[in-house]
Formats: structure tokens, C-alpha cells, sequence
């Protein structure tokens, strides 16, 4: 065992480490990693999270959080969507569409509730954006019918900028990352205006208006 790996021993749980691997961290590590220990940028880290890291394997599942930036809808044989989360890309089997629905239970309603909710507060029917957590301004938008293979989700609170691409969109956001988005810009627009008056509606502040659009 080196300096380092005693030097986790000091500051956690006496559990045995042995067959954990020391990572420096160059960033904000994926929140999905359950078996990790933080300290001074560097990390404990179980080896089977450990390949997690180094190869693009396919997770069953995903959940939601606050570093969620888009839910992106893919054709692939191993996985149906791609995760953008905090720079980092990972590749889930279960649809945009599954994993929003199960992202708004943990705040107290189903999918269909929050839909219903907001198709009535603002008159929305189609393409209805979701306050999947609004105390952490967690809300999200699809791009097409949530019915449709090609819907994916964009959360609100992560998006700085859209422009046209095209008869496409890109979208920009806050940490600089950008994505393509094979819809209209006017369509996203549409739906960046929705989701705002979505936020007015459930969290009562200004919030939704300090966004801009930059052309």
C-alpha cells in the first residue's frame, strides 16, 4: 500500500481498500459512481467503476440529477440513449422517455400527473415540458411527441444558448459543451418559451426570464 492509499485509510471508514485503484480527478467525477471516495481530487474507486470509466459499457439505468444536461434518443443495438451529463457521455439502455418518468417520482408524482398539471396551467397539449424536481429547478423538454423514437430531452437550466444550424438546432450550453439537435430552431425556441412559462408557474420566480437568447 503507498503513502496515498494509507493516507485514505486516516479519513474514512476502516473497510478494507485493498482491492480498490487511486484515481487523480481532472474534473467533476459522474455522479453515477456509487463506489467512490472523494478526497483532494483523488478518488477510491471500485475496479468494476474503474472500467466504467475506460470503456463506453452500457448501464441499465440512469438517474437523474441536477448535472443532467440532455437525454439523447439513439438508434444502437446495445443502448437507447446517450446521457450528457457535466461533459461526460454515457450510454444507457432504457429510452429518454423511460428514464424522464422515472425521474419525476422521487418528487411525489408520476409523468402523467406533471404532464397533466402543466397542459392545464399553460395550455400546452403537445410536446409538454416537465418540472421533474422544481426545488432543485430541475425541468426538461422533449424535442418531438414523446411517443416518437426521435424525442430527445433538454434540461432548461443547463442551456445558455440555441441557434439555427441549418434546418437544424445547436444548442449551447452553460459549461460550453454544444450539440446538435436534428429540429427546427424555431421548434426548440418554442419549447425554451414553454418550459419558462412552466418554471414561472411552479417555482413563482424570475428565474425563467433572466434566460436570453444569443443569435
Amino acid at each position: 500500500m503507498n503513502s496515498l492509499q494509507q493516507h485514505f485509510f486516516s479519513h474514512f471508514y476502516k473497510q478494507a481498500f485493498t482491492d480498490y485503484i487511486v484515481f487523480k480527478v481532472l474534473g467533476e467525477y459522474p455522479t453515477f459512481i456509487q463506489h467512490a471516495f472523494l478526497r483532494h481530487n483523488y478518488i477510491l474507486l471500485h475496479p468494476k467503476e474503474k472500467l466504467l470509466l475506460m470503456t463506453p459499457d452500457t448501464l441499465p439505468t440512469y438517474c437523474v440529477t441536477t448535472a443532467t444536461q440532455a437525454l439523447l434518443s439513439v438508434a444502437h443495438p446495445d443502448y437507447s440513449t446517450i446521457i450528457i451529463e457535466n461533459g461526460y457521455k454515457f450510454y444507457v439502455r432504457q429510452t429518454p422517455t423511460q428514464l424522464i418518468k422515472k425521474a419525476c417520482i422521487p418528487g411525489g408524482s408520476s409523468y402523467e400527473g406533471r404532464r397533466t398539471a402543466v397542459s392545464m396551467l399553460i395550455g400546452a397539449k403537445h410536446k409538454v415540458p416537465i418540472p421533474i424536481f422544481p426545488p432543485e429547478n430541475i425541468y426538461a423538454f422533449p424535442t418531438h411527441s414523446p411517443t416518437q423514437f426521435e424525442c430527445s430531452w433538454i434540461f432548461f437550466h443547463h442551456v445558455k444558448c440555441v441557434v439555427p444550424y441549418g434546418k437544424h438546432s445547436k444548442v449551447t450550453f452553460k459549461n460550453g459543451q454544444t450539440i446538435i439537435l436534428p429540429v427546427s430552431y424555431y421548434t426548440i425556441e418554442k419549447q425554451m418559451n414553454r418550459t419558462a412559462q412552466c418554471m414561472v408557474r411552479f417555482t413563482h420566480t424570475t428565474y425563467a426570464q433572466q434566460f436570453t437568447y444569443l443569435t
